[in-house]
């Protein structure tokens, strides 16, 4: 490869490059300043790459995903064949297509993420929006916590500012009531909580590759292979979210019943009258 392919019209006569390594060569340099000053010579030189021809910071976050390869770089470099300029500069272009794949790959899981954040985040909002539309005076101040602490992982901060007044304590009191079940239940959680991340992973995965099939020709070997992962990745997200709902979120009797320093037979005994209160529409 000649070094008028690759390397740019102002360094084709000076070869910066070179006088670095010939430096380095005779111990002017360490490794690190080498190093260094190789990355500093590209980066000054970011407008001879048609990627980042207006954007320098842009160019800069490439070389440093890039500068372990620029270490491998110079250890593989020998003098036969092209100069050392056109030799890092080929690397620099070559190693682009990678990073340029990998962006546009990590934009389509950060999408199909947020997707399905939004998708759970507007689910709690509408539950939430309900308990507030429909909260009234509490007449069983008592029967109201237990039936708060039994569903926690639906309580936010600003519902518990709105109910804790109703309930005749301190909002502090109430989160203070609201931490301990928590903690009771971090194990629970911790399960809940790898489960629905499993769960998503393969909604992202599900998601990555009906876009990638997009792009695709129709009928062709890869073609079918992405479908077949489609099919399996969807399959799976459907079986982890049919496992979530079937685990239990809510905190259990007798852990509602420790936070409260009572009975769990009092605990059972609020909770029983509640649905049948609910049955009668009382």
């Amino acid at each position: 490869m000649k070094c008028s392919e690759v390397l740019p019209k102002n360094l084709r006569s000076s070869l910066p490059l070179r006088n670095l390594r010939n430096r380095y060569i005779q111990g002017l340099l360490t490794r690190k300043d080498f190093e260094s000053g190789i990355f500093q010579v590209i980066l000054n030189d970011y407008q001879q790459f048609s990627l980042f021809k207006s954007d320098r910071d842009a160019f800069s976050d490439y070389l440093c995903w890039f500068y372990p390869r620029l270490k491998r770089a110079i250890d593989a470099y020998n003098d036969v064949g092209s100069s050392f300029d056109a030799y890092i500069y080929s690397q620099v272009r070559l190693c682009l297509k990678e990073y340029c794949s990998l962006k546009a790959k990590r934009r389509v899981i950060e999408s199909a993420y947020w997707e399905a954040r939004a998708e759970e985040a507007e689910a709690i909002e509408q539950i939430l929006v309900k308990a507030e539309d429909s909260f009234k005076p509490v007449k069983n101040p008592q029967q109201a916590l237990i039936l708060l602490l039994k569903s926690y992982y639906l309580v936010s901060e600003d519902f518990v500012a709105r109910a804790a007044p109703a309930l005749g304590m301190s909002v502090r009191k109430l989160y203070g009531l609201l931490d301990k079940i928590r903690k009771l239940r971090n194990k629970s959680d911790d399960k809940i909580y790898q489960q629905r991340e499993l769960m998503y992973r393969q909604y992202y995965h599900y998601v990555t590759y009906r876009k990638q099939l997009e792009a695709l020709p129709k009928n062709s070997v890869q073609c079918e292979i992405l479908l077949e992962r489609t099919d399996k990745a969807r399959l799976r997200h459907t079986l982890l979210k049919n496992q979530l709902a079937s685990i239990n979120h809510n905190a259990s009797n007798q852990q509602v019943a420790e936070v409260l320093g009572i009975s769990k037979g009092t605990v059972d005994a609020a909770l029983y009258a509640i649905k049948q209160k609910a049955k009668c529409g009382g």
